[in-house]
Protein backbone atom coordinates (compact mmCIF):
# COMPACT_ATOMS: atom_id res chain seq x y z
CA UNK A 1 0.00 0.00 0.00
CA UNK A 2 1.63 3.69 -1.11
CA UNK A 3 2.37 5.50 1.84
CA UNK A 4 1.11 9.36 1.52
CA UNK A 5 3.54 11.61 2.92
CA UNK A 6 2.48 14.23 5.66
CA UNK A 7 5.34 16.88 5.10
CA UNK A 8 4.23 17.43 1.05
CA UNK A 9 1.34 15.26 0.04
CA UNK A 10 3.44 13.13 -2.39
CA UNK A 11 2.95 9.47 -2.61
CA UNK A 12 5.71 7.18 -1.63
CA UNK A 13 5.83 2.84 -2.48
CA UNK A 14 5.35 0.63 0.93
CA UNK A 15 7.96 0.46 2.83
CA UNK A 16 9.96 3.86 1.95
CA UNK A 17 11.04 5.28 5.07
CA UNK A 18 11.92 8.80 3.48
CA UNK A 19 9.95 10.80 1.05
CA UNK A 20 11.95 10.81 -2.37
CA UNK A 21 9.67 14.31 -2.81
CA UNK A 22 10.71 15.84 0.27
CA UNK A 23 13.30 13.59 2.31
CA UNK A 24 10.83 13.70 5.15
CA UNK A 25 11.11 10.82 7.27
CA UNK A 26 7.40 8.34 6.90
CA UNK A 27 8.41 5.79 9.61
CA UNK A 28 7.82 8.86 12.04
CA UNK A 29 4.70 9.33 13.62
CA UNK A 30 5.16 12.68 14.83
CA UNK A 31 4.31 11.62 18.16
CA UNK A 32 6.84 11.71 21.53
CA UNK A 33 10.10 12.76 20.28
CA UNK A 34 12.03 14.04 17.17
CA UNK A 35 12.31 12.06 14.50
CA UNK A 36 15.65 9.27 14.46
CA UNK A 37 18.40 10.37 12.36
CA UNK A 38 18.98 9.87 9.59
CA UNK A 39 22.26 7.60 8.85
CA UNK A 40 24.12 8.49 5.49
CA UNK A 41 26.62 5.48 4.56
CA UNK A 42 29.63 6.90 1.78
CA UNK A 43 29.50 3.38 0.28
CA UNK A 44 30.88 3.09 -3.51
CA UNK A 45 28.06 1.86 -5.70
CA UNK A 46 28.86 -1.65 -6.67
CA UNK A 47 30.10 -2.95 -9.47
CA UNK A 48 26.90 -5.25 -12.34
CA UNK A 49 28.91 -8.14 -13.67
CA UNK A 50 28.20 -7.76 -17.32
CA UNK A 51 26.94 -10.67 -19.59
CA UNK A 52 30.12 -10.81 -21.46
CA UNK A 53 32.20 -10.98 -18.97
CA UNK A 54 33.06 -14.99 -17.58
CA UNK A 55 33.14 -14.16 -13.91
CA UNK A 56 31.44 -17.00 -12.35
CA UNK A 57 27.89 -16.77 -11.49
CA UNK A 58 26.90 -16.89 -7.32
CA UNK A 59 24.08 -18.96 -6.68
CA UNK A 60 21.87 -18.82 -3.98
CA UNK A 61 22.94 -21.04 -0.51
CA UNK A 62 19.01 -22.29 -0.31
CA UNK A 63 18.90 -23.65 -3.26
CA UNK A 64 22.55 -25.14 -3.21
CA UNK A 65 21.40 -26.93 0.09
CA UNK A 66 18.07 -27.95 -1.07
CA UNK A 67 19.67 -30.10 -4.14
CA UNK A 68 22.19 -31.62 -1.79
CA UNK A 69 19.84 -32.36 0.94
CA UNK A 70 17.75 -34.77 -1.33
CA UNK A 71 20.47 -36.08 -3.10
CA UNK A 72 19.85 -34.77 -6.48
CA UNK A 73 22.98 -35.16 -9.20
CA UNK A 74 23.90 -31.60 -9.10
CA UNK A 75 24.71 -29.93 -12.26
CA UNK A 76 27.02 -27.14 -13.18
CA UNK A 77 24.46 -23.52 -13.07
CA UNK A 78 26.04 -21.46 -15.69
CA UNK A 79 24.60 -17.76 -16.77
CA UNK A 80 22.71 -18.53 -19.31
CA UNK A 81 20.82 -21.21 -17.35
CA UNK A 82 20.09 -19.35 -14.66
CA UNK A 83 18.94 -16.72 -17.00
CA UNK A 84 16.24 -19.67 -18.54
CA UNK A 85 15.09 -20.53 -15.30
CA UNK A 86 14.73 -16.76 -13.33
CA UNK A 87 11.19 -15.63 -13.92
CA UNK A 88 10.65 -13.55 -17.05
CA UNK A 89 9.50 -10.01 -15.66
CA UNK A 90 8.38 -6.86 -17.47
CA UNK A 91 11.80 -4.54 -17.81
CA UNK A 92 10.99 -1.06 -17.11
CA UNK A 93 13.23 2.16 -17.15
CA UNK A 94 16.19 1.90 -14.60
CA UNK A 95 16.51 4.08 -11.40
CA UNK A 96 19.21 5.61 -9.85
CA UNK A 97 21.40 3.33 -7.36
CA UNK A 98 21.40 4.76 -4.14
CA UNK A 99 25.52 5.24 -3.68
CA UNK A 100 25.09 4.70 0.37
CA UNK A 101 22.21 2.10 0.85
CA UNK A 102 22.81 0.15 -2.58
CA UNK A 103 19.04 0.78 -3.00
CA UNK A 104 17.11 0.86 -6.54
CA UNK A 105 15.16 3.56 -6.27
CA UNK A 106 12.63 4.40 -9.22
CA UNK A 107 13.69 6.64 -12.08
CA UNK A 108 12.70 9.98 -12.12
CA UNK A 109 13.21 10.41 -7.71
CA UNK A 110 14.66 13.02 -5.84
CA UNK A 111 15.68 11.12 -2.53
CA UNK A 112 16.37 7.41 -1.98
CA UNK A 113 13.64 5.83 -0.31
CA UNK A 114 15.64 3.53 2.23
CA UNK A 115 18.13 6.11 3.35
CA UNK A 116 17.03 9.46 2.24
CA UNK A 117 20.01 10.21 0.41
CA UNK A 118 20.14 13.42 -2.06
CA UNK A 119 20.52 12.19 -5.91
CA UNK A 120 23.08 14.98 -7.90
CA UNK A 121 19.82 15.76 -9.78
CA UNK A 122 18.04 17.14 -6.86
CA UNK A 123 20.68 19.41 -6.15
CA UNK A 124 19.91 22.89 -7.17
CA UNK A 125 22.26 24.02 -9.53
CA UNK A 126 24.72 26.48 -8.61
CA UNK A 127 24.35 29.99 -10.33
CA UNK A 128 27.01 30.38 -12.69
CA UNK A 129 28.79 34.00 -14.03
CA UNK A 130 25.97 36.22 -15.15
CA UNK A 131 25.73 36.63 -19.00
CA UNK A 132 27.56 40.12 -20.05
CA UNK A 133 25.32 40.08 -23.41
CA UNK A 134 22.26 39.78 -21.39
CA UNK A 135 22.13 43.06 -20.12
CA UNK A 136 22.44 44.34 -23.40
CA UNK A 137 19.75 41.98 -24.93
CA UNK A 138 17.59 43.60 -22.91
CA UNK A 139 18.25 47.13 -23.33
CA UNK A 140 18.41 46.75 -27.04
CA UNK A 141 14.95 45.03 -26.79
CA UNK A 142 14.11 48.04 -24.25
CA UNK A 143 15.25 50.60 -27.02
CA UNK A 144 13.72 48.95 -29.98
CA UNK A 145 10.23 49.28 -27.85
CA UNK A 146 10.50 52.81 -27.17
CA UNK A 147 11.44 53.58 -30.72
CA UNK A 148 8.48 51.88 -31.73
CA UNK A 149 6.17 53.59 -29.22
CA UNK A 150 7.34 57.03 -30.33
CA UNK A 151 6.65 56.08 -33.97
CA UNK A 152 3.13 55.48 -32.95
CA UNK A 153 2.52 58.83 -31.47
CA UNK A 154 0.97 61.59 -33.26
CA UNK A 155 3.59 64.09 -35.14
CA UNK A 156 3.19 66.92 -32.24
CA UNK A 157 4.22 64.39 -29.70
CA UNK A 158 7.39 63.08 -31.64
CA UNK A 159 8.46 66.61 -32.12
CA UNK A 160 8.10 67.40 -28.95
CA UNK A 161 11.44 67.01 -27.87
CA UNK A 162 12.73 68.76 -30.79
CA UNK A 163 10.49 71.77 -29.68
CA UNK A 164 11.64 71.70 -26.06
CA UNK A 165 15.20 71.06 -26.69
CA UNK A 166 14.78 74.50 -28.78
CA UNK A 167 13.10 76.34 -26.37
CA UNK A 168 15.68 75.41 -23.52
CA UNK A 169 19.18 76.18 -26.09
CA UNK A 170 17.40 79.72 -26.66
CA UNK A 171 16.19 80.02 -22.75
CA UNK A 172 20.45 79.43 -22.23
CA UNK A 173 21.67 81.27 -24.92
CA UNK A 174 19.91 83.93 -23.77
CA UNK A 175 21.24 83.41 -20.71
CA UNK A 176 24.76 83.25 -21.34
CA UNK A 177 24.01 86.83 -23.23
CA UNK A 178 23.05 88.01 -19.70
CA UNK A 179 25.35 86.49 -17.53
CA UNK A 180 28.13 88.59 -20.01
CA UNK A 181 27.53 91.44 -18.97
CA UNK A 182 25.55 91.22 -16.10
CA UNK A 183 26.12 94.27 -14.11
CA UNK A 184 25.22 96.33 -17.09
CA UNK A 185 21.97 94.01 -17.63
CA UNK A 186 21.22 94.69 -13.87
CA UNK A 187 21.84 98.38 -14.41
CA UNK A 188 20.00 99.14 -17.82
CA UNK A 189 16.62 96.93 -16.12
CA UNK A 190 16.55 99.55 -13.09
CA UNK A 191 16.80 102.75 -15.65
CA UNK A 192 14.05 101.04 -17.43
CA UNK A 193 11.81 100.29 -14.18
CA UNK A 194 12.93 103.79 -12.61
CA UNK A 195 12.73 105.42 -15.68
CA UNK A 196 15.77 107.35 -15.38
CA UNK A 197 17.22 108.80 -18.99
CA UNK A 198 19.46 111.39 -20.02
CA UNK A 199 19.52 114.00 -22.52
CA UNK A 200 21.63 113.22 -25.54
CA UNK A 201 23.25 116.20 -26.47
CA UNK A 202 24.70 118.00 -28.83
CA UNK A 203 22.59 116.97 -31.26
CA UNK A 204 22.63 118.75 -34.96
CA UNK A 205 19.32 118.76 -37.17
CA UNK A 206 18.86 119.00 -40.78
CA UNK A 207 16.35 117.99 -43.56
CA UNK A 208 16.57 115.68 -46.63
CA UNK A 209 15.76 117.26 -49.09
CA UNK A 210 16.32 120.96 -48.11
CA UNK A 211 13.59 122.43 -50.45
CA UNK A 212 10.90 120.64 -48.88
CA UNK A 213 11.78 123.11 -45.70
CA UNK A 214 8.78 126.41 -46.58
CA UNK A 215 10.75 129.42 -46.30
CA UNK A 216 11.39 130.96 -42.97
CA UNK A 217 11.68 127.69 -41.18
CA UNK A 218 14.42 125.82 -39.42
CA UNK A 219 15.30 122.48 -39.14
CA UNK A 220 17.41 123.25 -36.18
CA UNK A 221 14.16 124.62 -34.19
CA UNK A 222 13.65 120.89 -33.60
CA UNK A 223 16.21 120.47 -31.36
CA UNK A 224 16.32 124.01 -29.09
CA UNK A 225 14.03 123.16 -26.66
CA UNK A 226 11.94 125.73 -27.51
CA UNK A 227 8.06 126.65 -28.79
CA UNK A 228 10.04 127.03 -32.09
CA UNK A 229 8.61 124.76 -35.08
CA UNK A 230 10.12 123.34 -38.27
CA UNK A 231 7.29 123.45 -41.07
CA UNK A 232 7.42 121.75 -44.64
CA UNK A 233 5.06 121.07 -47.62
CA UNK A 234 2.70 118.72 -47.17
CA UNK A 235 2.60 117.11 -51.08
CA UNK A 236 3.13 113.31 -50.87
CA UNK A 237 3.38 111.97 -54.27
CA UNK A 238 2.41 108.15 -52.87
CA UNK A 239 1.93 106.44 -50.06
CA UNK A 240 4.88 104.83 -48.17
CA UNK A 241 5.11 101.70 -46.12
CA UNK A 242 7.50 103.03 -43.27
CA UNK A 243 9.64 106.42 -43.01
CA UNK A 244 8.78 109.90 -44.85
CA UNK A 245 6.46 110.24 -47.96
CA UNK A 246 8.01 110.22 -51.18
CA UNK A 247 7.83 113.31 -52.18
CA UNK A 248 8.55 114.92 -48.53
CA UNK A 249 11.40 115.53 -46.28
CA UNK A 250 13.19 113.30 -44.25
CA UNK A 251 14.47 114.76 -40.61
CA UNK A 252 18.35 114.13 -39.86
CA UNK A 253 19.73 113.79 -36.34
CA UNK A 254 23.42 113.17 -35.56
CA UNK A 255 25.19 113.12 -32.70
CA UNK A 256 28.43 111.15 -30.56
CA UNK A 257 27.81 107.33 -30.46
CA UNK A 258 24.53 106.74 -28.06
CA UNK A 259 22.33 103.98 -27.69
CA UNK A 260 19.22 105.11 -27.58
CA UNK A 261 16.62 104.27 -25.33
CA UNK A 262 13.41 106.78 -26.02
CA UNK A 263 12.11 109.66 -27.61
CA UNK A 264 10.02 112.30 -27.38
CA UNK A 265 8.05 114.67 -29.40
CA UNK A 266 5.73 117.28 -29.77
CA UNK A 267 3.52 116.61 -33.15
CA UNK A 268 2.32 120.21 -34.88
CA UNK A 269 2.43 123.64 -34.08
CA UNK A 270 3.26 124.21 -30.20
CA UNK A 271 -0.47 124.60 -28.61
CA UNK A 272 -0.05 128.35 -27.48
CA UNK A 273 0.33 129.15 -31.48
CA UNK A 274 -2.94 130.12 -32.69
CA UNK A 275 -2.36 128.88 -36.41
CA UNK A 276 -2.41 125.28 -34.89
CA UNK A 277 -5.75 124.16 -35.69
CA UNK A 278 -5.17 125.58 -39.56
CA UNK A 279 -2.81 122.82 -40.43
CA UNK A 280 -2.79 119.06 -40.79
CA UNK A 281 -1.37 116.98 -38.02
CA UNK A 282 1.16 114.17 -37.99
CA UNK A 283 -0.71 110.86 -38.09
CA UNK A 284 2.40 108.30 -38.47
CA UNK A 285 6.33 109.06 -38.18
CA UNK A 286 8.58 106.23 -39.29
CA UNK A 287 12.71 106.29 -37.07
CA UNK A 288 15.20 104.84 -38.51
CA UNK A 289 19.12 103.86 -37.71
CA UNK A 290 22.03 103.42 -39.80
CA UNK A 291 21.45 99.70 -41.01
CA UNK A 292 18.64 99.14 -39.20
CA UNK A 293 15.21 98.73 -40.39
CA UNK A 294 11.92 101.17 -40.25
CA UNK A 295 10.43 101.54 -36.77
CA UNK A 296 6.65 102.71 -37.92
CA UNK A 297 4.90 104.81 -34.81
CA UNK A 298 1.62 106.52 -34.62
CA UNK A 299 0.72 110.21 -33.13
CA UNK A 300 -2.62 110.83 -31.40
CA UNK A 301 -3.67 114.60 -32.13
CA UNK A 302 -2.61 115.64 -28.68
CA UNK A 303 -0.50 118.54 -28.06
CA UNK A 304 1.80 117.49 -25.34
CA UNK A 305 4.85 115.88 -25.73
CA UNK A 306 4.05 112.21 -26.69
CA UNK A 307 6.75 109.64 -25.36
CA UNK A 308 8.14 106.98 -27.42
CA UNK A 309 10.25 103.70 -26.14
CA UNK A 310 12.39 102.54 -28.60
CA UNK A 311 16.53 101.00 -28.41
CA UNK A 312 18.64 101.36 -31.42
CA UNK A 313 20.65 98.20 -30.16
CA UNK A 314 23.64 99.17 -30.29
CA UNK A 315 25.22 102.78 -30.45
CA UNK A 316 24.58 105.00 -33.38
CA UNK A 317 25.62 108.36 -34.58
CA UNK A 318 22.12 108.96 -36.16
CA UNK A 319 18.59 109.16 -36.30
CA UNK A 320 16.44 109.33 -39.60
CA UNK A 321 12.36 110.87 -38.96
CA UNK A 322 10.07 111.03 -41.66
CA UNK A 323 6.76 111.75 -41.61
CA UNK A 324 4.23 109.05 -43.19
CA UNK A 325 1.11 110.06 -42.72
CA UNK A 326 -1.08 113.18 -41.33
CA UNK A 327 -4.75 113.26 -40.12
CA UNK A 328 -7.34 114.68 -42.34
CA UNK A 329 -8.17 118.51 -42.21
CA UNK A 330 -10.55 120.72 -42.91
CA UNK A 331 -11.15 121.81 -46.62
CA UNK A 332 -9.75 125.16 -45.66
CA UNK A 333 -6.44 123.48 -43.88
CA UNK A 334 -3.44 124.72 -45.11
CA UNK A 335 -1.38 121.90 -46.79
CA UNK A 336 1.24 122.28 -44.09
CA UNK A 337 2.85 120.12 -41.63
CA UNK A 338 4.83 120.83 -38.32
CA UNK A 339 6.95 118.97 -35.81
CA UNK A 340 7.88 121.61 -32.75
CA UNK A 341 10.16 119.73 -30.99
CA UNK A 342 12.12 116.16 -30.90
CA UNK A 343 14.10 115.18 -27.95
CA UNK A 344 16.72 112.07 -27.91
CA UNK A 345 17.09 109.96 -24.72
CA UNK A 346 19.30 107.34 -23.65
CA UNK A 347 20.48 105.34 -20.10
CA UNK A 348 23.34 107.54 -17.53
CA UNK A 349 25.88 106.34 -18.14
Amino acid sequence: MDVICDACGGTNRAGAEFCVHCNAFLAWDGSGGAAPPTTVRQVPPATSPTAATDAPTVLNPTVVNSTVATGTAWTPVTPSSVTATMPQTEVGPVGETCPSCGLVNAPGLRFCAHCGYGFASSVPEQPGAPDPYADQSAAAADRAARRAYRRSLPPLYRWRRVLVSVVVAVLVLGGLLWVRHPVRAARDTWYRVSKQYTLVSPVVAFVVPPTSTVPGSDPAALVDRTVREWTETWQPTSATACGAAPGTGEIVLTFAPTRIRRLQIVPGLDKSNPRRSQQLLPQEIGITYPGGRCQRVLLDRGDRQQPIRLDSGVRVTSVRIGIGSVYPGAPDTAQLVSLTEVVLLSYPR
